[in-house]
């Protein structure tokens, strides 16, 4: 979503940050205003300190568009400008983060043997296929005993008669 964020000095020595979202091509609407004493925030405060101060319960933007504000806002406080327009696409950001997460998937120095990896496969088949001939020798076994059983019992009765 395209958003962009005003900030603003005003004749009475405040600072008004406005949050506007695209609601269609080249309109956009005011989503989240709110005005700063002009001493409240400054040129002088790290990033993070910015970013706690206009961050609230109201305005939340992600870490990576809030980074982005705090840059732009320092270098407007310390300049003569009355505005200052800082615009902003969410889909850039989510993208940036998918490029991210390949990387993180297959990080570069990685020492991994991939003949490791599927011998490791073919011993853990190999063990699981042993279990269950196991289990169905065992079921043979048994299903054999009391086939005899039963042939024996049969067996018995005939010759009572």
């Amino acid at each position: 979503m395209n958003q962009k964020f005003i900030i603003t000095k005003t004749e009475d020595n405040k600072i008004v940050f406005k949050e506007l979202s695209e609601l269609e091509p080249g309109i956009f609407q005011v989503m989240f205003s709110e005005e700063f004493e002009e001493g409240s925030l400054s040129v002088e405060m790290t990033d993070e300190k910015l970013i706690e101060t206009f961050r609230s319960y109201s305005f939340f933007p992600p870490i990576e568009a809030a980074k982005m504000i705090a840059e732009h806002m320092r270098a407007f406080l310390g300049s003569d400008d009355e505005k200052i327009e800082i615009p902003f696409n969410d889909k850039d950001l989510i993208q940036k983060e998918e490029e991210e997460e390949v990387v993180e998937e297959a990080p570069a120095d990685a020492d991994v043997d991939v003949d490791d990896l599927l011998k490791d496969d073919e011993s853990s088949d190999k063990d699981e296929a042993e279990s269950k001939d196991s289990k169905d020798t065992k079921k043979e076994k048994k299903d054999s005993k009391d086939t005899k059983k039963e042939s024996k019992g049969k067996k018995d009765k005939k010759d009572e008669k």
